[in-house]
């Protein structure tokens, strides 16, 4: 079969190229991976004449070096892998297990095959969320694939900066799920660029009750990956606590009551510490008491998750 006249186009003709089991074509092959994340790029050849021929043999090349570009695949970058009978398809597993920052351009070689030339290229590049891009809750650094802790009675900014300039000007949008009486602005059908001054998004706890979860992933339009996500815990996670002791003839009450700084209201279902370990929860007065009739040391606290302090 080798006499067959072939051209830059015998790649296109015979090969269709899928991204994790979806069609994509040739011109559109762009392989965006984040770290620790994996993709199968596949060749569907079903109807192609190389099939079964001694001179099909074909390799996936990766410039520069994989190995420095944390790139792992199987079959392995550069090892031969034959089109044979009753094949209809190879797959090449490609993970990144690290980032370099730099771009990367895989092709396939039919080095048996005399004349024919490489496939066209298929760009891509790893990204690293934590690296290149600087996440702000508030005033307070967090990351995606972290958490946070969002407050009822609060409208929090949320605050995502490019860090160099690999993800500058992409397009992204924040996808979510979020309990009810939480907003987040813009929507998901409003992308935003990610310019140097970054992109903002509100959270709007102001009519929240329940305690819950909001979740959060960044999703890159153009380069078609999303992040891990970013948990926020919705709570009364800010309070202000007084402190008082009731003497009886043989014990000792220990009180502790939580008000939220942000409503001003006695806050129900706030974590109490008792001499550091976790206690019970204050009641719907905001309240927790410890008796003891020992005379033993005994304190209340609470941890503000929000800002780390303690009250």
């Amino acid at each position: 079969m080798s006499n067959v006249s072939v051209t830059s186009e015998t790649w296109l003709q015979n090969f269709r190229p899928y991204v994790n089991g979806t069609k994509v074509r040739w011109p559109d092959l762009y392989l965006s991976l984040m770290t620790g994340e994996c993709i199968d790029l596949t060749l569907e050849f079903e109807y192609s004449y190389l099939i079964g021929d001694p001179e099909s043999p074909l390799k996936l090349c990766c410039e520069p070096d994989a190995e420095s570009l944390g790139l792992v695949c199987d079959p392995p970058f550069g090892q031969l892998v034959e089109m044979k009978e009753g094949l209809i398809e190879l797959t090449w597993h490609i993970c990144a297990r690290k980032t370099s920052g730099a771009p990367f351009e895989l092709h396939f070689e039919m080095p048996f095959y005399e004349g024919m030339p490489s496939s066209p290229p298929v760009p891509g590049r790893v990204v690293n969320l934590i690296t290149e891009l600087e996440v702000k809750f508030d005033n307070m650094s967090t990351a995606f694939g972290g958490q946070a802790y969002g407050c009822h009675g609060a409208r929090h900014l949320l605050k995502v900066m490019p860090v160099g300039e690999s993800l500058l000007n992409e397009r992204v949008r924040l996808l979510r799920t979020v309990p009810a009486g939480v907003e987040i602005s813009p929507a998901e059908s409003m992308p935003q660029t990610l310019s140097a001054a970054g992109a903002n998004w509100t959270i709007d706890c102001l009519r929240s009750t329940e305690d819950g979860e909001i979740e959060v992933r960044l999703e890159f339009m153009d380069l078609g990956f999303e992040s891990n996500s970013l948990c926020f815990k919705l709570g009364h996670y800010l309070v202000e606590a007084k402190h008082w002791e009731t003497d009886y003839w043989d014990s000792k009450t220990y009180s502790i009551r939580a008000t939220s700084v942000f409503l001003g209201t006695p806050a129900a279902g706030v974590q109490v510490r008792l001499n550091g370990v976790d206690y019970e929860k204050t009641d719907k007065y905001g309240e927790a008491h410890k008796t003891d009739g020992e005379g033993g040391w005994v304190s209340l606290s609470i941890k503000n998750y929000y800002d780390g302090s303690y009250v």
